[in-house]
């Protein structure tokens, strides 16, 4: 490979290699070693077939611009869809990439200093490191081969390491490892980590264009397959070693589980470096985007790669997308959430939808394309599903019915009733013996309340005339069916509450 061949390689490995490879151990451990690494190997395919419609559209129809292709596809909709999916696509990825900058300076902070950094600490770190590194950086040419080259540098440095401190911790604990190999609890969970990892369909094109690069479609193909295969083996070694070295103990950020050592405060400065040195590339797509949204007018059919912008228009753009990225990355500290939000919204539409449509559209529809699409629509409606299938694993209690109170009952809890066990038969059992009625004959009503006998002489005479009521009509319940027994009786006790 020449030299030219391994630049424009290292700058595509810039391009899709992000903050995901810190999300890959908890991954793996969500979805076991091999479903894991079977994942990769399938989402690394996917998407090096979708950056290969973009780039073959986009020399077939000399356009040298993702807005400009969309514009070129489905008019003035399609351009405006297409920037603001770029916006909102890589300004999460450049959130994401503040999440995992502040929490890597907080930690060098913390040895430095050897107390705990507060949040406001946070917040003035994370400040500055933007103002004084990253903006610069973002201002000038973010397409530089040093910048690239240092970017790549560090995540291979961290690779090794994981590498290595996997290695030893096997060897040294001298115990089986059992690992999770099948698991797919959580798939829906991290299919948006595994959609976004190998995504860098904005950054295509600028790298394909830029002054200093071949524009040979032969070398391009090539450089872009091994950026692609050299990112395979990076995201499958750091997402295995990290998961057999912290298995159900890792972290949603791996570098939550790294230890503290003098080794390991070193690969974190160099992934540190590696981080500042990516934004610039992550900012270049979204200033693009906003150009042609606001400021750009086309030459000639097409815009151009670096946006056309005034100076002052430059530094505007590029220091609102840079603290409005940076202010989002504080608020939300989760590197898995703002990568699985941004892969099934503007990721799915950038990276698989709006690829295959624009193939379809402007050259030939493939099988691979239909593939591509329908995956596509599948991760707009991953969140859905998943919340759907979490809700139908929940067990729903129900809680018994509360019987309705009878009739009955309600007298009973408004005003104190003298109930007989004659009453009492008949309300439980339609047949009640002769000769309970026979021997209730002539009784008083009884009570184990005291209070009862202390009862006024104005209301004996009604409980006489009560109990001869219930006498008189002791003959006709003989006489009666045991239904119309049951009836009558009911009905006497109806008129004994009125």
């Amino acid at each position: 490979m020449t030299q030219g061949g391994i630049q424009k390689t290292v700058h595509f490995i810039n391009s899709i290699l992000g903050v995901t490879v810190l999300t890959l151990p908890y991954c793996f451990r969500q979805c076991g070693i091999v479903l894991g690494i079977l994942l990769l190997i399938f989402w690394s395919w996917l998407t090096y077939e979708s950056s290969m419609m973009v780039v073959n559209t986009a020399i077939k129809t000399n356009k040298k611009t993702y807005c400009g292709l969309a514009q070129l596809s489905f008019g003035k909709i399609g351009k405006l869809t297409s920037e603001i999916c770029i916006l909102g696509f890589m300004m999460g990825v450049c959130t994401a990439f503040h999440v995992v900058m502040g929490d890597l300076a907080v930690h060098l902070l913390q040895g430095l200093i050897g107390e705990e950094v507060t949040q406001n600490q946070r917040m003035l770190l994370i400040f500055a490191i933007c103002c004084l590194v990253v903006l610069p950086l973002s201002l000038t040419a973010s397409d530089s081969v040093l910048l690239s080259t240092t970017a790549v540098v560090g995540f291979a440095c961290f690779m090794v390491v994981t590498l290595c401190h996997c290695c030893h911790r096997l060897l040294s604990s001298g115990q089986e490892v059992q690992v999770r190999l099948w698991l797919s609890d959580g798939l829906l969970e991290c299919l948006p980590i595994y959609g976004t990892a190998f995504s860098c369909h904005p950054q295509l094109l600028p790298g394909v264009c830029v002054k200093g690069l071949d524009v040979s479609k032969q070398r391009t193909m090539h450089a872009i397959k091994h950026a692609f295969a050299a990112t395979l083996v990076f995201y499958t070694l750091v997402g295995s070693c990290g998961y057999m070295c912290f298995m159900d103990a890792v972290k949603g950020n791996i570098l939550s589980n790294l230890p503290s050592s003098a080794m390991m405060e070193g690969v974190r400065v160099v992934l540190l470096a590696s981080v500042v040195m990516s934004i610039p590339s992550i900012i270049q797509p979204c200033r693009q985007a906003i150009g042609t949204l606001l400021f750009e007018e086309q030459v000639n059919g097409t815009f151009s790669v670096k946006g056309d912008m005034s100076l002052c228009q430059h530094i505007a753009t590029t220091s609102l997308l840079l603290f409005l990225t940076m202010t989002t990355g504080i608020l939300v500290q989760d590197v898995e959430t703002v990568l699985g939000v941004v892969g099934t919204t503007t990721g799915a539409i950038i990276c698989y939808i709006f690829p295959s449509l624009m193939q379809s559209k402007l050259s030939k529809e493939t099988v691979s394309g239909k593939i591509v699409l329908t995956v596509g629509f599948s991760l707009l409606v991953t969140p859905v599903y998943a919340n759907v299938a979490r809700v139908s694993k929940e067990e729903i209690k129900l809680e018994p019915m509360r019987e309705v109170p009878s009739l009955f009952e309600l007298k009973a809890a408004t005003q104190p009733t003298l109930w007989t066990e004659t009453t009492v038969q008949i309300l439980m059992n339609e047949q009640a013996p002769n000769a309970a009625l026979n021997e209730e004959k002539g009784t008083e009503y009884n009570t184990s309340d005291s209070a009862l006998e202390d009862d006024t002489r104005q209301k004996r005479p009604r409980q006489r005339n009560q109990s001869e009521i219930n006498r008189g009509s002791e003959s006709t319940l003989r006489r009666s069916p045991t239904l119309l027994r049951f009836l009558l009786k009911t009905s006497q006790n109806i008129s004994s509450f009125t």
